[in-house]
């Protein structure tokens, strides 16, 4: 497999990897905190909430029905969930200040999660798909800025363009004249 394969690049992937792997936090609760947005755990029992939702506004229709709608939105939430803390490293990465960070990380997570809960009831015949996913928005607007926060307080990352200007060095050879 070549390096083309991947969609960024060596240097963009290491510094991922890193933000992944090393919080640059001492606190040991934001530790805690991190571990546990990042866990596949702490993914499937956020999940179950909104499963147990899914079953709950889908029962009229027909309790096969409900319970399948709720199994997929567990599955699909859990999955996400955890996969979406990745992806907002990932385009928290790319910023080069924190602000822009976080506005990428918070547009991708909430593109992605939606783009694939939707589909995802579609494909299962939800028959209410924007009530079924209504009681999420906004406590996964919260996760989504709450977890892009968190990226901006365990991530050195500069808080301006000047400053990143500053901290950036810059090898073009028309520098000094």
């Amino acid at each position: 497999m070549g390096s083309s394969s991947c969609p960024c690049s060596t240097a963009q992937w290491s510094r991922v990897q890193r933000m992944k792997s090393a919080p640059t936090t001492t606190s040991p609760r934001m530790r805690k905190l991190r571990w546990l947005t990042d866990s596949l755990g702490g993914a499937a029992l956020g999940a179950m909430v909104y499963a147990i939702w899914a079953v709950c506004v889908n029962w009229h229709a027909s309790p096969t029905l409900a319970i399948r709608s709720g199994l997929t939105h567990w599955v699909i939430s859990t999955a996400l969930t955890y996969c979406d803390a990745a992806n907002m490293r990932y385009f928290f990465s790319l910023g080069r200040t924190r602000l822009e960070g976080m506005a990428l990380a918070l547009c991708a997570g909430l593109t992605l999660t939606y783009s694939v809960l939707i589909t995802a009831h579609l494909i299962v015949g939800t028959p209410h798909i924007a009530l079924t996913l209504a009681v999420g928005v906004i406590p996964n607007i919260v996760y989504c800025v709450g977890y892009t926060l968190l990226l901006s307080r365990t991530t050195h990352k500069p808080n301006s363009r000047l400053e990143a200007r500053a901290t950036r060095k810059d090898t073009s050879p028309s520098e000094g004249i």
